[in-house]
């Protein structure tokens, strides 16, 4: 399914309550931290520049005490050149009587590599409202939702696949999924301006494929999300507002089953190093309806 056929179908499901409804369209930037390895193999750690357009909100009544809360992502990188490391031991092959070893660092051949990364990040959860009084609120809740980060990289330069085959052009494709207590609120600071946030950890579980290296990995770990904004309503009757604020997440692996050249191990998480992270600005608007 395409991207932005599912951000539709998640957002149609989010915002057709017989409701007040409400939508918040942001666009941020920030960085996508990424560490990814197989140790004595390959690694690599970069921070890429992205972009995100952002659906969602943060609270929509639907009986009661009770609300829904979701968001939808889009996201895609700039292109990063940058280096991946190789054990120097796995490239200690002779070309006329020079081996990498003579020319590499004793921590790895460094090798320059394209980096990308697009993919789409969407969450969907049910909460209740413990406390609220006039344009303020409180809720706890719980959400669940997928990442499906993709990842292409390429070898920048032809004469260092004598020494590996390994990057000529990878594309590594991981999906997750996620299961987070929640917390949520906002705090009407004045007529026109209100702070609002999210807090949310629990577990995540996934997989993550690499099409050159034939290896597939399931994973288990942990997952952190919070958001905090402000929020400027100049023309309250009009129900359209405006906001700015900044988005963190992190997840990392804690247990990993690979598979590896059809060789299965089992919690290889001393074997395969996975993780990212995300910090980003972003501005937007939102309207009630």
């Amino acid at each position: 399914m395409k991207q932005t056929t599912l951000f539709w179908i998640l957002s149609a499901s989010l915002f057709t309550v017989e409701n007040t409804q409400a939508l918040d369209l942001t666009y941020a930037k920030g960085t996508f931290d990424t560490s990814f390895g197989l140790r004595q193999m390959m690694d690599f750690g970069v921070t890429l520049d992205v972009n995100v357009l952002h659906a969602g909100e943060l609270r929509l009544p639907v009986y009661g005490n009770w609300y829904l809360f979701g968001s939808v992502d889009l996201y895609q990188s700039d292109t990063l050149d940058d280096y991946a490391s190789y054990p120097d031991r796995l490239l200690d092959t002779s070309f006329f009587g020079l081996s990498p070893s003579d020319t590499a660092a004793s921590a790895g051949a460094p090798v320059p590599v394209s980096f990308k990364m697009h993919g789409i990040d969407a969450s969907l959860g049910i909460g209740y409202t413990v406390w609220a009084k006039a344009r303020s609120f409180l809720g706890i809740g719980i959400q669940t939702g997928l990442s499906m980060p993709y990842m292409q990289t390429r070898n920048l330069v032809k004469t260092a696949e004598q020494f590996v085959h390994m990057l000529e052009t990878t594309k590594t494709d991981i999906t997750t999924y996620k299961l987070m207590p929640a917390v949520s609120g906002r705090y009407a600071l004045s007529r026109l301006f209100s702070v609002e946030g999210s807090w949310a950890f629990g577990y995540q579980y996934g997989s993550i494929a690499n099409d050159y290296l034939k290896s597939k990995a399931d994973f288990r770990g942990t997952v952190m999300q919070s958001d905090i904004a402000l929020r400027l309503t100049p023309w309250q009757p009009t129900g359209l507002s405006f906001l700015a604020g900044f988005r963190f997440s992190d997840w990392n692996v804690d247990t990993m089953d690979v598979t590896l050249a059809e060789t299965v191990a089992h919690n290889y998480s001393d074997t395969f190093d996975l993780g990212f992270s995300s910090q980003m600005f972003y501005v937007g608007a939102g309207w009630s309806f």
